[in-house]
């Protein structure tokens, strides 16, 4: 993985900072099309969870509405309850007490469950956060060399503007005029008279 540092200290040409931006910027998406589906099945777990606690309370509520009608049925006027009643009774507490604990127990790890979920969305989305981070400090070094380059681009253009380049005779007299061609003739002509 390429960081901010390393950019930094290393010459790296435009091309290869294009590339890097753009592995970045994909890397980014994947994370985020990654979370968002992360985070989809994560309410989707939620929703789910809650319903089922829902629906374990409603169980329980109906349960004990039942057994309560279930014993007033059963409950004969006077004090004198058969011994199988008494067991029904006993049974129908236990049973109620087991219910009672098996919903706090669910209800218990259900919200456990939900707060892991709740936790590694967080986590998802932190990590997204860094990302982008990372991906505009990498924009911003990215345009400062950017810039440096087209301001050493310009610097170069100016210097080169004002060199002169040295040509060789032939070719100055292939762009010779008229006038400098008898000027130079004549100059020949007298300089071979002197010798």
């Amino acid at each position: 993985m390429i960081t901010v540092s390393t950019i930094l200290n290393t010459n790296l040409t435009q091309k290869q900072l294009i590339e890097i931006e753009y592995d970045l910027q994909r890397q980014l998406r994947a994370k985020e099309a990654e979370a968002t589906k992360e985070k989809a099945v994560l309410a989707q777990r939620i929703n789910l969870l809650e319903m089922e606690i829902k629906e374990g309370k409603e169980r329980e509520v109906s349960m004990r509405k039942m057994y309560d009608t279930m014993i007033r049925a059963l409950k004969p006027a006077t004090n004198n309850v058969p011994k199988e009643i008494n067991l029904i009774n006993e049974m129908h507490n236990r049973q109620l007490a087991e219910a009672k604990q098996r919903q706090i127990d669910l209800t218990i790890d259900f919200e456990k469950k939900i707060n892991n979920l709740r936790a590694s969305l967080l986590e998802y989305e932190n990590e997204r956060k860094s990302m982008e981070d990372q991906r505009q400090q990498m924009e911003r070094v990215y345009r400062a060399k950017l810039e440096e380059s087209e301001a050493r681009c310009r610097e170069l253009e100016k210097r080169t503007a004002y060199t002169h380049v040295p040509v060789s005779y032939t070719h100055l007299r292939a762009h010779e005029t008229d006038s400098y061609l008898v000027c130079r003739l004549l100059l020949e002509k007298k300089k071979k008279k002197k010798k």
